[in-house]
């Protein structure tokens, strides 16, 4: 954990939504529109170290089961960068699925973006000031997550199936969808929506 204390408090804000639902875009997009005072924490940093295991081992794992990420030190960072202090982000690497050794330093910003599947949780909700939950169809998820996991981590069109039809559907419907209740706001993102994205942003500098 970064051991020198910032001047600047965070004001976190949460993005949560299933898999491929346009979580990583929309934060992007209001850090954008929030400046130079913004940056993004991605809970896919988060999930636990799997080096113990084996290769074979590694891709039986349910990853879309809350225990998969170590929500603890994401909490626990949380409330550092809420303080004003800085932390050692973990670096996840997909392809291994496993941590490396290094970390990544990141440091408090008056405004702070977290995105991922279970940011909306109960444990987490009161963390942000503000609160997305981004609502997209289904059919478009997955077709963004084929899209997704061959591009950037690797996997084959018929794993991402197998996987999506083993347990992210089942995991989206139990533990990601539920968690829509905690939103200050519910936004579809089947395609962009500026408006929309102008108006949260104005919620939170009021905020």
């Amino acid at each position: 954990m970064g051991k020198n204390a910032h001047l600047v408090k965070s004001h976190l804000i949460g993005v949560g939504g299933g898999s491929a639902s346009g979580k990583t875009t929309v934060a992007k997009k209001i850090a954008a529109l929030l400046g130079k005072d913004a940056e993004i924490l991605e809970m896919d940093s988060y999930y636990r170290d799997l080096s113990h295991l084996t290769k074979e081992q590694r891709e039986t794992v349910n990853f879309d089961h809350p225990q998969a990420m170590d929500l603890a030190l994401f909490q626990k960072h949380l409330v550092e960068l809420k303080s004003g202090r800085g932390i050692d982000k973990p670096v996840y690497n997909f392809h291994a699925h496993k941590l490396e050794t290094k970390t990544d330093g990141f440091e408090p910003r008056a405004f702070i973006i977290a995105e991922g599947l279970f940011i909306l949780s109960d444990e987490l909700k009161n963390a942000f000031i503000y609160r997305i939950f981004i609502d997209t169809p289904e059919d478009i998820r997955l077709a963004r997550r084929l899209t997704r996991d061959i591009k950037e981590r690797g996997r084959t069109k018929e794993a991402v199936l197998a996987q999506y039809a083993a347990t992210v559907k089942h995991m989206h419907d139990a533990f990601v969808e539920p968690t829509a209740k905690n939103a200050d706001m519910i936004l579809s993102w089947e395609k962009e929506d500026v408006a929309a994205l102008e108006k949260i942003v104005r919620k939170i500098k009021q905020l």
